[in-house]
C-alpha cells in the first residue's frame, strides 16, 4: 500500500511581483490540480492544503521548514513516499479564503 504523501513547498506570486512560499505535509496532493472550472489549480483545495501554513517570502526559510517537517516524520517512523517536493504556481496568487 502506498503512503501517497510528501512534504510540499507551494510557490505563488504576490501582487507586488514577489513570491510566497507555503509548506505542508499532505497526502493526495494531486487534489489541488482537479478543478471543475478548468482552471490551473483548484482554489478550494489549495486553501484546504495550504491555507493555514506559515507564509514565507524567502525560499530558504520554506526549505528549512520543509526539511524540519520531513526529519520529524522520519524520526517518528513515518514513511514520506515523495520526500520534499516543489509546486510551482508562480503564475497565480494564493486564493482568498473569503
Amino acid at each position: 500500500m502506498s503512503a501517497d504523501n510528501g512534504v510540499y513547498i507551494l510557490t505563488t506570486s504576490t501582487d507586488d511581483g514577489g513570491f510566497e512560499h507555503r509548506v505542508t505535509h499532505a497526502q493526495a496532493i494531486d487534489n489541488i490540480e482537479y478543478d471543475p472550472d478548468y482552471e490551473q489549480f483548484n482554489k478550494k483545495e489549495l486553501i484546504l492544503y495550504f491555507g493555514n501554513c506559515i507564509v514565507h517570502t524567502d525560499i530558504s526559510d520554506a526549505e528549512k521548514e520543509a526539511y524540519s517537517i520531513y526529519e520529524e516524520l522520519i524520526d517518528n517512523g513515518y514513511i514520506v513516499e515523495y520526500g520534499i517536493c516543489y509546486i510551482d504556481a508562480r503564475d497565480i496568487t494564493f486564493p482568498s479564503q473569503n
